[in-house]
């Protein structure tokens, strides 16, 4: 071993030290709770066994215990918690984590505070001022999932061309496009979310296709 060499950049140590961050959900049937957490584990003796256990535990965020809702008298609305966890945590990880490749843990888990702040938010109003009822509303959340998640999703897993700019286009188009043919036609044969997801698959495939070749052009363009 050097001894110029720090200990943590040893490849004996890394492989018995693990680092983990970790959520925990506890959704109780009185109180709901999210704990993000940074735990350490170490290798179990010097034998190259497969066991590890905790040498300790950070608690990076603690959320306030929040009243579980429920659909009825004895189930759980998972619809609602969903709603509030799934966009969060999408959002933050997929959308603003890669412009800001620097953030640290610590400002990770406050973004994700701020976006689940306005979403909670957003949903509120939203309800308070709609005259749709609980089940309409419900079908609109997973409109909006069908319109700008489906065709990103989907592309990224079995179209190797599909890029970032493809998948932002696809979520802007799907998702204009649904609400105009919603707003502007409503009762229209076609019906609004066939609409968005139609614009969704062409924005797809225009925003992953459009750049190649302006940036093959300016490859070329540049003096050699």
């Amino acid at each position: 071993m050097d001894p110029n060499e720090r200990l943590e950049d040893n490849p004996i140590w890394i492989q018995d030290h693990v680092q983990l961050l970790t959520v925990g959900i506890d959704i109780g049937s009185s109180g709901t709770q999210v704990i993000f957490s940074r735990i350490n584990l170490r290798r179990y003796g010097e034998d190259l066994t497969s066991r590890y256990y905790v040498v300790s535990r950070d608690t990076l965020f603690q959320s306030p215990v929040a009243l579980t809702p429920y659909a009825s008298d004895e189930r759980i609305d998972d619809v609602a918690l969903g709603a509030i966890i799934a966009p969060t945590s999408l959002c933050t990880e997929n959308i603003i984590r890669p412009l800001l490749p620097r953030m640290s843990d610590r400002q990770f888990l406050l973004t994700l505070r701020i976006v689940l702040v306005s979403f909670s938010v957003a949903a509120l109003v939203f309800a308070l001022n709609s005259k749709q009822t609980m089940y309409d509303m419900v079908q609109n959340a997973y409109t909006v999932t069908l319109v700008a998640a489906l065709v990103p999703l989907a592309a990224g897993i079995f179209w190797k061309r599909a890029n970032n700019t493809g998948a932002i286009v696809s979520s802007l188009l799907g998702l204009v496009s649904w609400m105009v043919a919603a707003l502007a036609a409503p009762g229209a044969t076609v019906p609004p979310p066939l609409v968005g997801l139609a614009f969704s698959f062409f924005g797809m495939v225009a925003g992953s296709l459009l750049p190649r070749p302006l940036a093959h052009a300016q490859s070329h363009s540049r003096p050699h």
